[in-house]
């Protein structure tokens, strides 16, 4: 199961207004900065099944920060769980936005960006993760960098796995 690309008609309801604005408020902050190559992590914050989630990116941090120092970066997470964004941008050195996951505006903010970036930290629950990160990001005309997994090598040709620092800067 992946995320078609997708635009829903515009019901106005409470939650949809919110959305929206959250919505135009990250595309307005994205357009106000200098041109910055854009990241994107989109997902759940985690589970209690094993680590991963949104903790999977505390691994990306460092090289995330070497590769800002000679390259202008945004990082925006795509999540359910605003909290621990705020402790991950704590320790980033690169400029990082958040939009809580909405199926409304999800699409048009993956647009926005240029590179999904997609890692995971390898234990029995996430090497059985299916390719659908990585088959949405590609639907919605994103490059790809990923650590690698079984279900990500038939895309090998296509993203970049593992050597973040340089699949970055490449």
């Amino acid at each position: 199961a992946y995320e078609e690309p997708f635009e829903e008609p515009l019901v106005l309801t409470r939650h949809r207004l919110s959305a929206e604005f959250r919505f135009a408020r990250l595309r307005a902050r994205l357009a106000f900065k200098p041109p910055a190559t854009r990241l994107l992590w989109f997902g759940q914050h985690g589970t209690s099944q094993a680590t991963g989630g949104m903790l999977d990116l505390g691994t990306l941090t460092g090289a995330l920060n070497m590769v800002a120092r000679g390259r202008s970066l945004s990082w925006t997470v795509i999540s359910n769980h605003e909290g621990k964004f705020r402790q991950l941008r704590a320790k980033s050195a690169v400029p990082m936005h958040y939009l809580p996951w909405d199926r409304a505006t999800f699409s048009r903010a993956a647009r926005l960006h240029h590179i999904a970036i997609l890692p995971i930290q390898h234990n029995p629950f996430t090497v059985c993760k299916t390719n659908n990160r990585v088959a949405t990001s590609l639907l919605h005309g994103l490059a790809v960098v990923a650590d690698p997994i079984p279900s990500y090598q038939e895309f090998s040709e296509s993203i970049k796995l593992g050597h973040w620092e340089d699949s970055i800067a490449h």
